[in-house]
């Protein structure tokens, strides 16, 4: 016998995984940052022309992808928004410094 819940479980599949999607970009712009850190130390700046406002920019949409994550149930929202906070924050200190 299928249940309500059943029945309304395919209605929501696209939407955690539009979630999943949000929460693995989300995470993908924070590695970004730090494969461009590294890439920086090591004399091999790809993203050169690249300014501290506009990583500002960048994290604020991290955390604005990993928070629409969250709304839409990923599972990985619970590694997305600390992480994207956390970036956020860290280009905010750095910025400021």
């Amino acid at each position: 016998m299928i249940t309500e819940e059943q029945k309304r479980e395919p209605a929501k599949q696209p939407l955690v995984t539009a979630g999943h999607v949000c929460a693995v970009l989300s995470l993908l712009v924070c590695g970004l940052f730090w494969l461009q850190f590294l890439l920086y130390l090591a004399g091999r700046a790809v993203f050169a022309n690249v300014t501290g406002f506009l990583w500002f920019r960048v994290m604020a949409v991290a955390v604005i992808l990993a928070v629409l994550a969250a709304i839409l149930r990923s599972k990985l929202w619970r590694l997305a928004v600390p992480a994207a906070a956390l970036m956020f924050l860290f280009v905010s200190y750095v910025m400021g410094s």
